[in-house]
């Protein structure tokens, strides 16, 4: 069938709609946008081997946060940035850029003033225009707190800033970035000025442990949210809706075909569903469908890790 009617996007973070299971960890996360709420800086830490679902997680709590106000925020990817200005400037013009078509767009606006560059075709799209000046002032962890506390007073009472900093690779070998986000939690927690903000970082096991070998106390900043691989009721679900919400149908013993080879993984269950998606030829799948199917992406698997 079409890969492009697929709902399966291997990489990319699961649509809200297809999301399930890890009632814990979001009531556990929501729990930090709530205590942000009431001006008690929270740093979560997403972590889990790779593909269990950080990033889908991640984007579910921020959509689930914006929609119930609880929060303004962004989910910014760090790939490729090492240093605090580029992830400033990131960090900045993602937030705009989410803003967009968002009940407090205008707000956003407002906060951000003349560093605002209309871009795209007729000027439809918008970006930050920093300049390096700018980026190293606002990049230190004082300044920084201001630009939070400046744009609180934009958005309503009882929503705090929700800052989603993912593929934070390259950050968490900078010595600078784990002080400066000591410094930031330091700074907030010993002022008297409120600061609603959450910070939710999302990585590997290894990039948590690198940041606090450059700074030791992050171990106490860091409230720890492991995920684990689906149940078997969560990978029949998440299979269950993705094919439902195309029409299709699967062969009686299809599901449990379909969870052995999954194994829980998230990451693994959207290739292994993309896979049989492309070999499909009509909504009504079958067995050998599947079969070939769950081949397929074992063999791309191998050669990608190859």
């Amino acid at each position: 069938m079409n890969p492009e009617t697929s709902p399966f996007q291997p990489g990319l973070p699961v649509p809200a709609e297809l999301f399930v299971g890890r009632r814990d960890a979001v009531e556990h996360l929501n729990g930090l946008v709530r205590t942000a709420n009431r001006g008690v800086i929270k740093v979560g830490f997403i972590t889990g081997e790779r593909g269990i679902g950080k990033s889908s997680l991640a984007s579910f709590v921020h959509d689930y946060c914006e929609r119930e106000h609880l929060a303004t925020g962004c989910h910014v990817y760090l790939g490729g940035a090492h240093d605090l200005q580029e992830m400033t400037r990131r960090t900045f013009d993602r937030l705009l850029k989410d803003s967009i078509e968002r009940p407090r767009h205008h707000q956003i606006l407002e906060f951000f003033g003349d560093r605002i560059r209309k871009v795209g075709l007729f000027g439809v799209s918008v970006e930050l225009a920093m300049n390096a000046r700018d980026l190293r002032t606002i990049s230190s962890s004082s300044n920084f707190i201001i630009a939070v506390r400046q744009l609180m007073k934009h958005l309503e009472e009882g929503t705090s800033l929700l800052l989603i900093l993912d593929d934070i690779n390259g950050m968490a070998g900078s010595a600078d970035f784990a002080h400066w986000l000591k410094s930031l939690v330091d700074e907030i927690a010993t002022s008297r000025q409120e600061t609603r903000l959450c910070i939710l970082l999302v990585g590997l096991e290894e990039r948590r442990r690198e940041l606090i070998r450059s700074q030791p106390s992050l171990a106490r900043v860091f409230d720890l949210i492991d995920i684990d691989p689906w149940s078997d009721a969560e990978a029949e679900r998440f299979y269950q809706d993705s094919f439902k919400s195309r029409n299709a149908t699967l062969p009686p013993t299809g599901l449990s075909f379909l969870l052995r080879n999954s194994r829980g993984v998230p990451l693994i269950a959207q290739e292994i569903g993309a896979a049989v998606w492309h070999v499909a030829r009509t909504l009504t799948i079958s067995q050998d469908e599947l079969r070939r199917g769950v081949g397929w992406a074992a063999e791309l698997r191998r050669l990608q890790s190859g």
